[in-house]
């Protein structure tokens, strides 16, 4: 019987399996789209509005990200240790429980993860993702801040499949990183080279590297595009300058990590102290703090939906 049984369902197992093979390949392909897509259109961005960058150095860190990335993007691996999950009940009693592989990030597995698997699904339903009905008897969502459902890095790479998604934020951390990094420093007047060198060092950085699956890399990765907002509205206050530092403070503000918000906040007055001694020509002062006030203030408002059910919850 179990032969002839075998037989009988052996067309629908091998069905079962090529579908199985075609969704791992949509799931790759997707994976590697959700860091490509964004970060040309983040380029486009910035060549029309903000700097005209070259194509090629946009494809040399996009390169650098994928093959930095490779495995996670190219296979079906992903380098977070969701193998934690089978040491719990109720996956403990018919698995071998093995020791994750890597158990000092399990945060990413048990707790981001599972996160963004909630946001997903209150976006699914049409839902506002106020509320986690899966821990205890329930618990804020929205208001534990590190959620961060609104992040433009979750927002952007939102079509690509839970746990590759996280892989597609993080190629998309990099490339933000590596390219406001290299605008950032060639503003300072150095050769491309030099930026392009920079731009690695702090992108590739131990703290960015370590924690580039936790939402404080989606903050301190928006750290150079801060800096060198803050740098143009010193340089050049103008309508344009003051939207870009609103929207760089409002995306910091909605990733995810308020503690690294604060750092950046901290680094941007450095930045400004040291445009303010530094030998160069007069600046307009008070037209660009009028302009940094303003861009503060409605990127607040903006980000208020991220921040304010954080602030409540305290």
């Amino acid at each position: 019987i179990s032969r002839s049984c075998s037989r009988r369902f052996q067309p629908c197992f091998l069905l079962k399996a090529r579908r199985s093979l075609t969704s791992m390949a949509a799931e790759v392909a997707l994976g590697l789209i959700g860091i490509i897509l964004p970060s040309l259109v983040v380029t486009a961005v910035v060549r029309r509005w903000i700097e005209p960058v070259s194509w090629n150095v946009s494809c040399l860190f996009l390169t650098l990200v994928i093959a930095f990335l490779g495995r996670g993007v190219l296979t079906q691996d992903v380098p977070i240790p969701l193998d934690k999950a089978t040491r719990g009940y109720p996956h403990r009693a018919v698995t071998d429980a093995s020791e994750a592989g890597n158990p000092l990030t399990v945060e990413t597995a048990l707790q981001i993860l599972a996160w963004m698997h909630v946001v997903r699904e209150s976006f699914a339903a049409a839902k506002a993702p106020l509320w986690n009905r899966y821990s205890y008897s329930g618990c804020p969502l929205l208001a534990n801040a590190q959620s961060a459902p609104f992040s433009p890095f979750f927002m952007a790479t939102v079509f690509v499949p839970l746990p590759k998604q996280l892989v597609a934020m993080a190629g998309l951390k990099l490339f933000v990183a590596l390219l406001f990094g290299f605008l950032l420093i060639r503003d300072e007047g150095v050769s491309p080279a030099s930026a392009i060198f920079g731009a690695l060092i702090f992108a590739f950085s131990l703290f960015q590297v370590v924690f580039l699956y936790y939402p404080m890399t989606a903050v301190t990765s928006l750290l150079p595009a801060l800096l060198f907002s803050v740098g143009r509205v010193i340089r050049r206050p103008s309508i344009s300058s003051g939207l870009l530092l609103g929207l760089v403070t409002a995306a910091i503000m909605l990733a995810g990590h308020p503690e690294s918000a604060v750092h950046c906040a901290i680094a941007a007055l450095g930045y400004t102290a040291l445009e303010w001694l530094a030998p160069r020509a007069e600046h307009r002062w008070r037209r660009a703090a009028s302009t940094m006030v303003a861009s503060i203030i409605w990127a607040s408002l903006i980000s208020a939906p991220a921040w304010a059910p954080m602030v409540e919850q305290v």
